[in-house]
């Protein structure tokens, strides 16, 4: 009979005890379930290594693989600069016109008159325009 009673006390304690783990099983499901519904989902993002040297700026990278641009030869049209005059102005003789500081002649503009020559801005480029005949002190 002791051992009847103690089978049955076996029984309903393994009964017991798996009755409560498929409760506790069922509660600890649920709540993972609503732990992973209240979780964000991002979206899935594509990493490809590469060898890029993360010290040095991707300009630099971007500025060796530009080819340098082409200077076209800016020439200046022929002009021949005769005299000047100072006065109260200073003024050149250029083609035979008398231009001041500002003028422009053939497309280039006068920036300065010096006497080492005309200063001028044709299409972006400063030209010195210089007299063909040698300048002397009087009494030489």
């Amino acid at each position: 009979m002791q051992t009847r009673v103690r089978r049955r006390l076996v029984a309903i304690s393994l009964l017991a005890t798996l009755l409560s783990t498929l409760v506790f099983r069922e509660k600890a499901l649920s709540a993972q379930e609503k732990k992973q519904t209240k979780e964000p989902t991002y979206p899935q993002v594509n990493y490809q290594m590469s060898k890029r040297d993360l010290l040095r700026s991707p300009l630099d990278i971007l500025e060796k693989k530009m080819p340098p641009p082409e200077q076209e030869k800016v020439v200046l049209p022929p002009m021949e600069l005769q005299g000047y005059t100072w006065g109260y102005e200073a003024r050149a003789i250029i083609n035979n016109q008398v231009v001041k500081k500002g003028d422009r002649i053939l497309g280039a503009k006068v920036l300065e008159i010096r006497k080492e020559g005309v200063v001028l801005l044709y299409k972006g480029k400063i030209f010195t325009l210089r007299t063909r005949m040698r300048m002397r002190k009087i009494g030489e």
